[in-house]
């Protein structure tokens, strides 16, 4: 598939570490991910789709957190057809966390 964006991943991490310590765990499951954290949804969409998903997929993976955050991004991120292409290897990944 693609490849991870190491300077977006490491945004990611840092920003879901910096709005869990600003806000708090209630305020970030409570209000949601763009609500405690900048996300990185323009950058996201500066990248070829399948990098982009790559990059979801990896930070996806490191924590329950994670998760969260990825899934409201991919929701922040729903008018990117490419993205939602039912057709494309990462459209199970997108649809099993819209």
């Amino acid at each position: 598939m693609g490849n991870v964006n190491q300077k977006i991943f490491d945004f990611t991490k840092e920003d879901l570490e910096v709005g869990l310590y600003e806000f708090g765990h209630y305020n970030f499951t409570d209000k949601g991910t763009s609500e405690v954290c900048q996300m990185a949804t323009n950058e996201l969409r500066d990248l070829p789709v399948e990098d982009a998903v790559a990059t979801l997929q990896a930070f996806f993976n490191t924590s329950d957190d994670a998760r969260q955050y990825v899934q409201d991004h991919i929701y922040s991120l729903q008018e990117w057809d490419e993205l939602f292409d039912e057709k494309a290897p990462w459209h199970e990944f997108v649809m099993d966390n819209y």
